[in-house]
């Protein structure tokens, strides 16, 4: 490579660049365009990446919020199942004292389904966001009524204050069911796969009530009637408070705002072409989830509580503790409570059967019925089968698992088998309908298990 300086009229000899002479970056705008180009795809992948991060958080978020709302949802029930000996004490030398389990369960879910059927109707008028907070008030603010009754002495007026506690509770079971379809189609507009976490909420619901139950006995100087009312008013505080305020907090989220907006999923149903389907021709689509469903929580309303609840110890040990405070809290409430929810929480990695073999697992599950009859329930003329304080707690979590299991997929399997956000939600209305529909026909059957015993 040679160079020359003209103005000394000399002659330089260099070595030649092995590499040759690199250009000058700025002078080569296509270079310079690449590379902007290249980083700017790089930004906005790191954008994906952190909005998918953000996106992922605020689904965990939620997810939390709904197992919160499971539990609380069913909290009030779980505690009144659990305060059998409350309730034989308060209602004791009458009709009601062995029998008001199956009272309770009937005014509840007649008025669960009165409360979901109500929800087809409301939906259309009002949007769900509003629907889900009127109902949560309502949900909770009876519960105040019997708190205080269980405070009150009304030995003179036992009758009037069963019936005020029915109707405080049927107002409760109705808020419930428009309180579970609205959280059923919310789960669905937001993300299908919070159904799961939902139910595994009401699940833990049960646990929780025995878990509470079983706290407020085990204080050897608190009676039955202290503790009822103890743990009435801790389910009264969390459902009133702790419900709201986290149902307030959930709609206003940025996420759930966009998602469950009408103005929002409308332009989504727009956009994907579906057309909104017809209830009817849904429940054509998820017949077999509704049948199964329908099926499974029949059979285990006919096991748990109303014939369970009477079950006695075929060695009763009158005067202590265990016979007198734990004997139905541990092998009946408990063990129903652990099974439902392992079932529940199984659903979360295993997801079999199959549609076409719902129905039949579902059918399978009803000789729970006989057997359960069979066990040391009282009072009763046909021979006892099982002699045994085991069998029957065994009995109890077959049959709650197996339910919990069952009922919990079909409720998930359902909005899977339409197109579209609404039409997704209105599928997991029309299987919490069928839901409450065998809760009523299993709890209509209820009666028929005292006459059975004792023919």
């Amino acid at each position: 490579m040679i160079e020359t300086d003209i103005d000394n009229g000399t002659v330089v000899q260099l070595q030649p660049d092995v590499l040759g002479v690199l250009p000058d970056r700025a002078s080569q705008p296509e270079i310079k365009q690449q590379e902007t180009e290249l980083q700017n795809r790089k930004d906005e992948d790191k954008g994906e990446l952190k909005d998918h991060q953000d996106l992922n958080a605020e689904i965990r978020k939620i997810r939390l919020i709904f197992l919160v709302l499971g539990i609380l949802s069913l909290l009030p029930w779980n505690i009144l199942l659990n305060a059998e000996g409350f309730f034989r004490k308060k209602l004791s030398n009458t009709y009601f004292e062995n029998n008001f389990s199956l009272f309770l369960q009937a005014s509840a879910v007649f008025s669960n389904l009165l409360g979901s059927f109500l929800m087809f109707f409301l939906s259309k008028m009002f949007p769900v966001r509003k629907l889900v907070l009127v109902a949560t008030l309502t949900f909770s603010l009876p519960l105040i009524v019997v708190t205080a009754l269980a405070k009150i002495n009304t030995d003179t007026w036992k009758i009037e204050f069963f019936v005020i506690i029915l109707i405080m509770y049927s107002i409760n079971a109705v808020s419930h069911g428009l309180m579970t379809s609205a959280h059923s189609i919310l789960c669905t507009m937001i993300e299908p796969s919070l159904l799961k976490t939902y139910y595994v909420g009401k699940g833990l619901a049960g646990l929780a009530g025995s878990a509470v139950a079983l706290s407020t006995l085990a204080f050897p100087t608190v009676d039955v009637v202290s503790a009822a009312f103890y743990y009435f008013m801790m389910m009264t505080i969390l459902t009133l408070i702790g419900a709201t305020a986290l149902i307030i907090y959930f709609l206003n989220l940025d996420l759930v705002k966009q998602r469950t907006m009408k103005q929002n999923y409308m332009k989504e149903e727009e956009r994907s072409q579906e057309e909104l389907m017809s209830l009817k021709d849904i429940t054509v689509v998820i017949k077999t989830q509704c049948i199964s469903g329908l099926l499974a929580t029949i059979s285990s309303l006919l096991v748990f509580p109303a014939t369970l609840t009477n079950l006695q110890s075929v060695n009763p040990k009158p005067g202590t503790d265990w016979t007198d405070k734990f004997f139905l809290p541990v092998t009946v409430f408990l063990v129903w409570a652990i099974g439902d929810n392992a079932g529940k929480i199984l659903t979360e990695f295993v997801n079999w059967p199959k549609k076409e073999m719902m129905v039949w697992f579902a059918v399978g599950r009803l000789v729970m019925i006989p057997l359960t009859i069979m066990t040391n329930i009282q009072p009763r003329k046909i021979p006892i089968w099982f002699n045994s304080d085991v069998i029957p707690s065994v009995l109890c979590f077959l049959t709650s698992f197996t339910g919990g299991y069952l009922v919990n997929l079909n409720l998930t399997y359902a909005p899977g088998y339409v197109k579209g956000k609404e039409n997704q939600g209105r599928a997991s209305m029309v299987m919490f309908f069928f839901i409450a529909a065998g809760l009523a026909l299993g709890s209509g059957s209820i009666f028929l298990i005292p006459v059975i015993i004792n023919t």
